[in-house]
């Protein structure tokens, strides 16, 4: 049962086969019904030797439940905070010192993701208001880190299953026509 109620939660079940080889990465929604509390879900995921998690925003309860551990943690700017953070420095801050201070470095921060799908196809007026403040949100953010000397976080974005406009074979893969440029910016950190 405890089982199942982590299926719910969790949106994706993946074996990480990066530095954390051989244990499994979760991705930790909290939207829907007769969810487990956050103390069942992190005592599963304890239970289980989860080694990474990814969180749909920055849930203090979750963080806190989840320093001392050695999960290594991802947390997510919520959409809804991007167009603030990337034009207000002193609201970036703000997010900074009340999402993210408090929790690091006792819980394994490890990324902290800028939105979720904003680089979604068939982009809209709202969303692409989004689309035009990913990067100066991950500017401001990734400076703060900087500012707190904090130089093992990174700061990402997490991408869409629509980015790819061609996925096979992979080694042919590429990104949609329309994200390629900021997707350059980011590689060339531009």
């Amino acid at each position: 049962m405890a089982f199942l109620a982590l299926l719910f939660i969790s949106s994706l079940l993946v074996v990480s086969l990066a530095e954390i080889s051989g244990k499994i990465g979760i991705n930790y929604g909290r939207e829907g019904e007769d969810l487990p509390s956050p103390y069942v879900s992190i005592q599963i995921m304890k239970s289980m030797k989860v080694g990474q998690i990814e969180l749909a925003d920055s849930n203090p309860e979750i963080l806190t439940l989840l320093s001392g551990t050695r999960i290594h943690v991802a947390v997510t700017v919520p959409n809804d905070d991007i167009i603030r953070i990337g034009s207000n420095e002193t609201y970036a801050e703000q997010w900074f010192r009340n999402s993210f201070m408090p929790h690091y470095p006792n819980t394994l921060i490890q990324f902290v993701l800028v939105g979720n799908g904003v680089l979604n196809s068939g982009l809209d007026g709202d969303r692409m208001m989004f689309y035009d403040s990913l990067l100066p949100a991950m500017r401001v953010i990734k400076n703060s880190l900087n500012a707190h000397g904090i130089k093992n976080v990174k700061v990402t974005t997490t991408l869409p299953t629509d980015a790819l406009q061609m996925s096979f074979p992979p080694s042919s893969s590429t990104f949609r026509s329309d994200i390629v440029g900021k997707i350059d910016c980011c590689k060339t950190r531009s």
